[in-house]
């Protein structure tokens, strides 16, 4: 176990409504333009962040309404629904999915950040912080299913939280399927290996989203079983964990979520782990759902509650809670996957990001200060 990260009680918590609180030195850009509810409807034809949206909206249109959640959720949904929803289902394989995915990166980095690329032992990425001595740190793992995204894509996570004081390294990690595991493992193995002996006073902490959560979990258990030092925590968002298709909610979300259809989630599985099937898809570092966890640092966990991959998170944390992990689970109504890229537009994205902030800040200075 790294200082800091005690083993605790596993306590889940499962909260419907979007709650903030602010621990961080937040820049005033996310706190005078952000939308607030009760709003009129204008809204940009592209919310700011990540994900590229188009679509014509009709003079009439129904929104389904949550009381609570935001209008920008709502709409968020809508727009995502029609548009990225479709083309991923007729996407035919990974070129099809990058067509997709790799669109966004319109994301302006704030003022005051700096994106400097670099090769973490022998990992290419980029490193985002606002300078500083890097004593907190943090290896983001982007998602993509393995198979896409970029850099620029998940730049919105990175950047939030380098503005909350983290110095976070995104690795460029390799991608399935010309690169298919456990070459993505790998490469977030040795980013985190890279970052800890380089900086070996420093707390480190680990986040990733979809597949990239996955992949920190999966990291995160290799890194145990080899017997290295642990992350103080982790921060996952919307995590596959899963790929068996194993939970409920690949069915019964099937039409609810607003980005993927459950069978398309199937799809990437031979692209990612070729010639796998069954059982043999339980193993922890493809599937780590079916991990050991116990020792393992305190987890946060936030889900979408109508996702397809809500009960990858939801399995996950009752997992974790019996193997006396301190977890933090909260599911959220009518947010799309992946909200927090649209944090500033959407308010639930930045509330989940600082949540998330406050969550890693709390463990990373325990640590810190246990190992003084």
């Amino acid at each position: 176990m790294p200082p800091g990260c005690r083993l605790l009680k596993g306590s889940i918590t499962e909260h419907g409504h979007a709650s903030g609180g602010r621990s961080c030195p937040w820049p005033n850009e996310y706190n005078s333009n952000h939308p607030q509810r009760g709003q009129g409807m204008a809204a940009p034809a592209t919310p700011q962040g990540g994900l590229s949206l188009s679509l014509s909206l009709p003079r009439m249109f129904k929104i389904e309404s949550d009381s609570m959640s935001s209008w920008q959720a709502r709409l968020s949904n809508f727009l995502i629904r029609h548009t990225i929803k479709p083309r991923l289902a007729a996407a035919k394989d990974a070129a099809g999915i990058r067509a997709v995915f790799n669109r966004g990166g319109l994301y302006k980095v704030p003022t005051g950040i700096r994106t400097t690329p670099a090769t973490v032992n022998a990992v290419p990425g980029e490193w985002i912080e606002t300078g500083g001595v890097p004593a907190q740190l943090m290896l983001f793992l982007h998602g993509g299913g393995y198979v896409a995204c970029t850099l620029k894509t998940h730049r919105p996570y990175a950047c939030f939280f380098a503005e909350c004081g983290f110095h976070v390294f995104m690795p460029d990690y390799r991608l399935a399927p010309e690169h298919p595991f456990p070459a993505a493992l790998d490469d977030a193995i040795a980013a985190y290996r890279g970052m800890r002996n380089a900086h070996p006073d420093a707390s480190i902490v680990i986040a990733g989203d979809s597949a990239g959560g996955g992949l920190a979990l999966a990291t995160i258990l290799r890194l145990k079983q080899e017997g290295d030092e642990l992350p103080c925590a982790a921060a996952l968002f919307s995590p596959l964990t899963d790929l068996t298709g194993a939970g409920d909610s690949r069915v019964t979300n099937d039409k609810k979520c607003a980005m993927f259809y459950g069978k398309k989630l199937d799809s990437i599985v031979p692209y990612y782990v070729p010639r796998v099937t069954g059982d043999a898809l339980k193993n922890p570092l493809m599937s780590p759902v079916y991990g050991d966890y116990h020792g393992f640092p305190p987890l946060l966990i936030h889900v979408g509650e109508d996702e397809t991959l809500r009960d990858d998170s939801v399995r996950l944390a009752a997992r974790a809670r019996e193997a006396r992990v301190e977890v933090e689970i909260k599911r959220w109504p009518a947010v799309t996957h992946d909200w927090q890229l649209l944090y500033r537009f959407v308010p639930e994205g930045r509330q989940s990001l600082e949540q998330a902030a406050v969550f890693l800040k709390q463990h990373s200075n325990l640590a810190r200060a246990v190992s003084r």
